[in-house]
């Protein structure tokens, strides 16, 4: 798909992972709002479950996953307090977006994305769910301050890019 497809309803993205504080941001990428409540984020073995809040087409929450500094981007709506999905490092890993707590369903994962390496505790089912290639990771280094998808509805490594 195409950053310019017209796509009905609210489909959230992740588009933003942060390392040195850690952090990321979830994007409406959808046109009509929707509520991020009943939906969870995991980095295996790590699950948290997202708090109800509204999202409107095109906004974005920045989400707070540790450490003593939180800088969300500039107009992004926050969620209070931090959810700890365990070490986040620039050196490998992978967090998942789900629309349920079926973490082994690909049914209920909505958005995936994988750095370092491949073959993450969940990176076969975002591969049989379709939202993310086989064998496909954002390269990063010890020094990579974070990840950031470069157009919507990227399903592939290649759609992201490092800072």
């Amino acid at each position: 798909m195409s950053d310019t497809m017209t796509v009905a309803g609210a489909i959230f993205e992740i588009t933003t992972v942060s390392f040195g504080a850690p952090m990321m941001v979830i994007t409406n990428v959808g046109d009509e709002a929707g509520n991020l409540g009943g939906h969870w984020i995991c980095q295996r073995p790590s699950y948290q479950e997202l708090p109800a809040i509204d999202v409107g087409p095109g906004e974005s929450v920045a989400i707070s996953l540790g450490g003593d500094v939180f800088l969300p981007p500039p107009g992004a709506l926050t969620i209070d307090g931090q959810l700890n999905l365990g070490g986040i490092s620039a050196d490998g890993g992978e967090i998942g977006l789900y629309s349920t707590d079926a973490f082994s369903s690909a049914e209920a994962i909505v958005s995936y994305v994988e750095w370092g390496d491949t073959g993450h505790g969940r990176s076969g089912t975002a591969v049989e769910a379709g939202v993310w290639d086989d064998g496909g990771f954002v390269a990063t280094t010890g020094e990579t301050a974070g990840i950031h998808q470069d157009t919507i509805f990227s399903m592939a490594a290649s759609g992201w890019s490092s800072f």
